[in-house]
């Protein structure tokens, strides 16, 4: 596993899903790193994991120091500024996305539970 570049953050929540995705039997989850950028972001540009489950439809993503959860048309954002504690945060983000691959809500709905398109019937 190959994590040049980054955070510690990113790090320990991409250990902490890998891990209950193995506990658990979820061998249908792939795992994408790549690059940001952005002039919002400091230096311009950054990191992120993402994970990603067909069925239910389930993206992950972990950036720098916070992260966002998209399912059925919901997008669940973690942000830093809303949740100063960077344990907390974590382990919010991964009890979630845990929540969601399962095809359960998120055990909090995040600074933003924004519907971006209505779900597919």
């Amino acid at each position: 596993m190959i994590n040049v570049g980054l955070t510690p953050f990113q790090l320990r929540c991409e250990r902490a899903l890998i891990k209950k995705f193995d506990e658990m039997g979820i061998a249908d989850v792939t795992k994408t790193l790549g690059e940001l950028k952005s002039n919002f972001l400091p230096g311009g540009a950054g990191t992120f994991v993402r994970f990603d489950r067909l069925k239910p439809a389930v993206t992950i993503w972990i950036y720098d120091d916070e992260g966002m959860i998209s399912v059925d048309g919901h997008e669940y954002v973690f942000e830093a500024a809303d949740y100063p504690s960077e344990d907390y945060r974590a382990e919010l983000l991964v009890e979630s996305g845990i929540r969601c691959v399962l095809g359960q809500l998120p055990k909090d709905d995040g600074t933003a539970s924004i519907v971006l398109y209505p779900p597919k019937e």
